[in-house]
Protein backbone atom coordinates (compact mmCIF):
# COMPACT_ATOMS: atom_id res chain seq x y z
CA UNK A 1 0.00 0.00 0.00
CA UNK A 2 1.19 3.61 -0.59
CA UNK A 3 0.04 6.36 1.45
CA UNK A 4 0.84 9.84 0.14
CA UNK A 5 3.85 11.22 1.43
CA UNK A 6 5.46 7.64 3.27
CA UNK A 7 7.93 4.97 2.20
CA UNK A 8 6.25 1.55 1.75
CA UNK A 9 7.06 -0.93 4.84
CA UNK A 10 5.95 -3.72 2.96
CA UNK A 11 7.10 -5.88 6.03
CA UNK A 12 4.83 -4.04 8.94
CA UNK A 13 1.86 -5.84 10.09
CA UNK A 14 -1.41 -5.60 9.54
CA UNK A 15 -2.96 -3.59 12.01
CA UNK A 16 -4.90 -5.44 14.85
CA UNK A 17 -3.22 -8.96 13.90
CA UNK A 18 -3.26 -10.84 16.71
CA UNK A 19 -5.13 -9.14 19.41
CA UNK A 20 -8.64 -11.04 21.20
CA UNK A 21 -11.27 -9.30 18.74
CA UNK A 22 -13.37 -9.56 22.57
CA UNK A 23 -11.14 -7.59 24.23
CA UNK A 24 -12.30 -3.77 25.30
CA UNK A 25 -10.12 -0.87 26.11
CA UNK A 26 -11.64 2.77 26.84
CA UNK A 27 -10.91 5.67 24.81
CA UNK A 28 -12.13 9.33 24.82
CA UNK A 29 -12.99 11.00 21.42
CA UNK A 30 -14.68 13.96 20.85
CA UNK A 31 -18.05 13.97 19.27
CA UNK A 32 -20.28 16.74 18.71
CA UNK A 33 -23.38 17.17 20.99
CA UNK A 34 -25.89 15.84 18.06
CA UNK A 35 -24.46 13.13 17.08
CA UNK A 36 -23.80 11.94 20.44
CA UNK A 37 -27.28 12.36 21.41
CA UNK A 38 -28.57 10.40 18.39
CA UNK A 39 -26.39 7.86 19.52
CA UNK A 40 -27.30 7.65 23.11
CA UNK A 41 -31.57 7.45 22.04
CA UNK A 42 -30.80 4.49 18.84
CA UNK A 43 -29.13 2.71 22.16
CA UNK A 44 -31.88 3.34 24.89
CA UNK A 45 -34.85 2.89 22.01
CA UNK A 46 -32.69 -0.24 20.48
CA UNK A 47 -32.07 -2.04 24.06
CA UNK A 48 -35.64 -2.63 24.70
CA UNK A 49 -36.35 -4.23 20.90
CA UNK A 50 -35.54 -7.95 20.33
CA UNK A 51 -31.56 -7.36 20.36
CA UNK A 52 -31.15 -7.15 16.71
CA UNK A 53 -29.49 -3.58 17.11
CA UNK A 54 -27.01 -1.96 19.31
CA UNK A 55 -28.05 -1.72 22.90
CA UNK A 56 -24.92 0.46 23.82
CA UNK A 57 -23.79 3.03 22.58
CA UNK A 58 -19.97 1.43 22.89
CA UNK A 59 -21.49 -1.24 20.85
CA UNK A 60 -23.21 1.28 18.62
CA UNK A 61 -19.68 3.06 18.35
CA UNK A 62 -17.85 0.10 17.80
CA UNK A 63 -20.40 -1.82 14.88
CA UNK A 64 -20.16 2.00 13.37
CA UNK A 65 -16.18 2.06 13.25
CA UNK A 66 -16.01 -1.27 12.40
CA UNK A 67 -17.80 -0.70 9.21
CA UNK A 68 -16.54 2.09 8.31
CA UNK A 69 -13.07 1.11 8.48
CA UNK A 70 -13.90 -2.18 6.53
CA UNK A 71 -14.81 0.34 3.75
CA UNK A 72 -11.64 2.51 3.95
CA UNK A 73 -9.73 -0.71 3.78
CA UNK A 74 -11.81 -1.96 0.76
CA UNK A 75 -11.62 1.59 -0.63
CA UNK A 76 -7.76 2.83 -0.18
CA UNK A 77 -6.33 -0.81 0.93
CA UNK A 78 -7.66 -3.55 -1.46
CA UNK A 79 -9.71 -5.11 1.10
CA UNK A 80 -6.45 -5.29 3.93
CA UNK A 81 -5.94 -4.15 6.96
CA UNK A 82 -3.81 -1.39 7.24
CA UNK A 83 -0.40 -1.39 8.47
CA UNK A 84 -0.19 -1.20 12.14
CA UNK A 85 1.35 2.25 13.50
CA UNK A 86 4.49 2.02 15.44
CA UNK A 87 4.73 5.15 17.49
CA UNK A 88 1.86 7.56 19.16
CA UNK A 89 -0.69 9.44 16.58
CA UNK A 90 -1.34 13.03 17.60
CA UNK A 91 -4.06 13.34 20.14
CA UNK A 92 -6.85 15.58 20.37
CA UNK A 93 -9.06 17.74 18.00
CA UNK A 94 -7.13 19.33 14.60
CA UNK A 95 -7.43 22.29 13.72
CA UNK A 96 -11.09 22.43 12.25
CA UNK A 97 -12.19 20.66 15.18
CA UNK A 98 -10.48 22.90 17.22
CA UNK A 99 -11.86 25.71 15.49
CA UNK A 100 -15.42 24.30 15.98
CA UNK A 101 -15.12 23.60 19.64
CA UNK A 102 -13.67 27.68 20.09
CA UNK A 103 -17.16 28.72 18.33
CA UNK A 104 -19.27 26.64 20.36
CA UNK A 105 -17.88 27.75 23.47
CA UNK A 106 -17.97 31.55 22.44
CA UNK A 107 -21.39 30.44 21.65
CA UNK A 108 -22.55 29.35 24.70
CA UNK A 109 -21.23 32.09 26.78
CA UNK A 110 -23.13 34.40 24.60
CA UNK A 111 -26.07 32.50 25.53
CA UNK A 112 -25.27 32.51 29.17
CA UNK A 113 -25.29 36.34 29.13
CA UNK A 114 -21.95 37.04 28.27
CA UNK A 115 -20.15 36.28 31.62
CA UNK A 116 -17.20 33.79 32.14
CA UNK A 117 -17.84 32.52 35.59
CA UNK A 118 -16.22 32.41 38.28
CA UNK A 119 -16.28 28.44 39.22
Amino acid sequence: MEIPGAAPEPDRMPAGLGIDPAERTPRSFHLSRQVLERARAAAYWLSSTDGAGPTTISELVERAVRQEVERLEAEHNDGQPFPAVVGRMRTGPGAAGAERIRRAQRARRRAAGGSAGTG
